[in-house]
């Protein structure tokens, strides 16, 4: 049953996210498809190329493991560092009143001059309280240049990321598969410039994965005591991270599924119960923090419902638009504003009808899923400090800005490709590892359910990347032994099948 029920899940991965990548590649909303699939292809050759070489030398690799993984963190955090000080900018906008608000309770004891936004916007005061504390304790030490101080933490919790999905690959894989992921973000142009985007998705970036691989500790224990230890540390992490952004959320439910496949009551049990308990005393403590500031009442007016996202997400390309905002806005009533919100939401379903819904999930999919810059240069283009050739490449009217971005998304496609390849595998070869990799394909699916009816945006799926990655560094095995079964076949078709027999016989007999 749970095998049945597993499989089930890749088949359908495997085909709502080929029809995604079609339209990634062929009908891409940002970037020249014709400029996208040469490169993508290129860097997908090269990625499997890499991957047969750290395969090739696996042995001499074991033992050097411990010492690469360390120093690629620290190479990365240096660039990080210099990148972010080359970087700086003013923050605006959503980033700005995270930024700013901090910086003034810091300063002052209150945020109040952002009242008004977190009233309307209580999803984002979670970010704001991380960089509150992280400013808080700089300014114990006489630290006071705090875009600096964010930007080192961010690129921390970066490095960190990528240290645990390395651990993760190789927990799940081998020494090359945790080398590999090393590869995919050092071949990921936009990690070597995340310090300085310090918004909610990069900050919630390492709390999924990290609540993955604590789970995988306390999966591969049979100490009870450990178990709960780590099922509180990752509940810990997922909790933090929800502050930040919620949608860290979907790594809960899916470990709870993967619980439920695997029928471990149990731990299941134990999970719950130490999740449930840490999520509600994390949630309760932030809220006071905010509430001593805020008032109850004047949040649950202003605030935006769940619904008006929804309904958002339905016009046009399901993007922001300020229309929406005015109409939910316009009502001073709770009541009548959301049946108002939810009306306009259903009208607006019926009015699409069932085509109309799936052009529109094709343009959103394409739009959420295309572009390998992470939309990391809507915040670099806010004020910059300085002025450098490097702006000339990340920023979106830099004269090299296409260059960069065509590279990033045709990597970005290359690596989406192999975590294809590797549900493709589970479906028709790996039918007996199917439980090995669930939780990073059923977090990435719910992100991905998630979003088609969220506001469209090129960020909001980053803090499920690095399960994109670990998808992809256990994939690329498939994709090369596909490659290496299609060659095969080229040769029949082109020599007849004696000249492949003659082949494996001279093989045998060296």
């Amino acid at each position: 049953m749970k095998r049945a029920l597993s499989w089930m899940f890749y088949a359908l991965f495997s085909i709502v996210f080929t029809w995604v990548m079609i339209y990634v590649i062929f009908q891409n909303q940002y970037h020249e498809s014709a400029y996208l699939i040469p490169v993508s292809i290129v860097c997908l050759a090269a990625l499997a190329v890499i991957y047969k070489m750290l395969e090739k030398h696996e042995s001499t690799l074991e033992d050097k493991y411990k010492y690469i993984l360390p120093a690629s963190c620290v190479v990365m955090f240096i660039i990080q560092i210099i990148m972010s000080n080359i970087l700086e900018f003013n923050p605006v906008f959503d980033m700005g009143a995270v930024y700013h608000g901090a910086v003034e309770w810091v300063e002052t004891g209150t945020f109040e001059g952002y009242y008004d936004y977190f009233s309307a916007n209580p999803n984002n005061a979670g970010a704001m309280v991380f960089l509150f504390v992280i400013f808080k304790l700089c300014s114990f030490v006489g630290i006071e240049n705090f875009f600096m101080a964010a930007a080192t933490v961010n690129s921390i919790m970066a490095v960190c990321t990528m240290a645990v999905v390395s651990l993760v690959c190789r927990r799940l894989g081998s020494v090359s598969h945790a080398l590999f992921a090393l590869v995919l973000f050092a071949l990921s142009l936009p990690f070597y410039i995340i310090g300085a985007v310090f918004y909610t998705d990069a900050l919630s970036l390492l709390f999924p994965v990290l609540a993955f691989y604590l789970y995988l500790r306390a999966r591969d224990t049979e100490d009870i005591k450990k178990q709960i230890l780590f099922y509180v540390l990752m509940a810990l992490s997922a909790a933090v991270g929800m502050q930040i952004k919620f949608t860290v959320a979907v790594v809960l439910a899916a470990i709870a599924i993967d619980l439920c496949f695997r029928f471990e009551l149990k731990r299941f049990a134990a999970a719950a119960v130490s999740t449930a308990a840490v999520l509600v005393l994390v949630s309760v403590s932030v809220n006071g923090v905010l509430y001593n500031h805020l008032d109850k009442e004047t949040v649950e007016k202003e605030d935006y419902p769940l619904t008006h996202h929804i309904m958002m997400s339905f016009k046009g390309d399901g993007g922001y638009n300020a229309e929406d905002f005015e109409f939910t806005k316009s009502f001073d009533d709770v009541e009548e504003r959301n049946e108002a919100v939810k009306d306009e939401l259903f009208k607006r379903i019926k009015d699409l009808g069932f085509a109309g819904i799936y052009d529109l999930f094709s343009v959103k999919a394409s739009k959420d899923y295309g572009d390998g810059t992470y939309g990391f240069s809507d915040f670099l283009d806010d004020n910059p400090v300085n002025d450098s050739s490097l702006h000339k490449y990340v920023l979106y009217d830099g004269e090299s800005y296409s260059k960069y971005s065509h590279f990033c998304t045709s990597m970005h496609i290359a690596v989406m490709l192999l975590m294809l390849f590797g549900s493709y595998g589970y479906v028709l070869v790996n039918k007996k590892e199917l439980h090995k990799n669930l939780v990073p394909y059923l977090t990435v699916f719910g992100v991905f359910a998630f979003l088609m009816i969220w506001e469209t945006n090129r960020r909001y799926f980053f803090n499920s990347l690095p399960m994109i990655f670990i998808c992809a560094a256990m994939g690329v095995g498939q994709f090369n032994a596909a490659m290496s079964l299609l060659k095969r076949r080229i040769v029949t078709v082109i020599n007849g099948p004696d000249h492949v027999s003659e082949k494996k016989s001279v093989s045998r007999s060296k």
